[in-house]
């Protein structure tokens, strides 16, 4: 059987962005199926995003308003972190299926990347342009953090769990979210798309792109739903 994906995970909007890496505001009106979290109107609004409408079942409809700002760093915690006294970050620090960030080639990886960052925010931008400009775009890639660092190729989830994995390796709490970006593909559209959340203490929860070589910030293109979630667009 032959299934046409590009159905299933993107959605045509008719409207090219030139230069959409630079977009600093968005509003779209979606009607989306999410699948994983349980989504509400209240955990669909992050820092620089806000959703105005309604949750039904597994049925997101309303408007996303993203106009996301640039981290410059300031106030970022040092590095090496200590993160012993926060229980509520463990989970964003420990190994998991696909983030294997206690693979020995990851540590001994992020370890050489990072050696000698003045804080962790400059460690973690380190990690983020590395990912950036050594894992090559591949479908389906190699999926799962430490095969993507042995492939050297991977598609956005692949490229995402990487820089998690090398983040929570060097003490750094890190996550993969989930939503869509636009795309000037197909004369421009949205498809379901996966990225990297780092946290910086006082600052939160700091989001950035490997993928398409934002690796110390998203444009507004992107709207997360979540971080168990995926993308079935209804209309955009």
């Amino acid at each position: 059987t032959v299934a046409d994906l590009d159905k299933e995970l993107f959605y045509p909007v008719g409207k090219t962005i030139p230069d959409f890496m630079n977009l600093s505001k968005l509003k779209v009106r979606a009607q989306i199926n999410s699948y994983g979290d349980r989504l509400t109107s209240e955990s669909l609004n992050s820092p620089g995003q806000r959703f105005t409408g309604t949750v039904t079942g597994s049925l997101i409809e309303g408007f996303f308003e993203n106009e996301p700002k640039k981290y410059s760093g300031e106030n970022s915690p040092p590095f090496p972190p200590d993160y012993g006294k926060s229980p509520q970050l463990k989970k964003y620090l420990s190994n998991e299926v696909m983030i294997e960030s206690d693979e020995p080639e990851i540590k001994d990886m992020a370890s050489k990347i990072t050696e000698g960052s003045k804080n962790s925010w400059e460690a973690a931008v380190r990690l983020s342009r590395w990912v950036a400009g050594n894992i090559a775009g591949v479908l389906p890639g190699g999926i799962s953090a430490i095969n993507t660092l042995r492939t050297r190729g991977a598609e956005c989830g692949g490229h995402s769990r990487l820089l998690t994995a090398f983040c929570r390796a060097v003490g750094i709490p890190a996550r993969v979210v989930v939503g869509c970006m636009f795309t000037n593909y197909y004369s421009g559209g949205f498809g379901q798309h996966a990225w990297t959340e780092i946290f910086m203490g006082e600052s939160g929860w700091i989001p950035v792109d490997a993928t398409i070589n934002e690796p110390d910030y998203v444009d507004a293109g992107h709207i997360r739903l979540g971080e168990i979630a995926s993308f079935r667009p209804v209309s955009m």
